[in-house]
């Protein structure tokens, strides 16, 4: 069976620094899986492909597992959207559906939780990007 590994991810209100979570299914889509990304409109492989020469990663590892993710689906309302597409969205935009809106309002993600010392180059975006969005706000 291929991997699905419900997240809580996590999101800080700007201001007060209040957290709260957002439940997100993880899971592996092959290449030639007809699973498109809601905010590219291109399947999950095509974006694999252009992502593999840019600074998103293609795939995920997931801490403990045996295996990668490239496919994340908000569970409140099932839409789905590749990994690393998903995460720059609630960085930058707010953790709430780029479809549909639903999700939690006001809070942003908790980059700290998300960037992995342990594998430096599965982090969304690279180290020195996420400083530099930090200290923008």
């Amino acid at each position: 069976l291929p991997l699905r590994l419900t997240q809580s991810w996590i999101g800080i209100r700007r201001g007060s620094g209040e957290e709260d979570t957002l439940p997100v299914e993880l899971s592996y889509a092959s290449h030639d899986a007809p699973i498109e990304c809601g905010i590219h409109q291109e399947t999950i492989g095509e974006i694999d492909r252009n992502l593999s020469n840019g600074n998103l990663p293609h795939s995920w590892d997931v801490n403990d597992i045996e295996g990668v993710v490239n496919v994340a689906t908000i569970k409140a309302c099932g839409h789905t959207f590749h990994v690393s597409a998903l995460a720059y969205f609630f960085l930058s935009m707010g953790m709430t559906c780029p479809q549909c809106r639903s999700g939690i309002h006001g809070y942003k993600l908790k980059i700290e939780w998300y960037v992995s010392e342990r594998v430096p180059h599965t982090a969304p975006l690279p180290h020195s990007h996420w400083r530099d969005r930090q200290n923008r706000g």
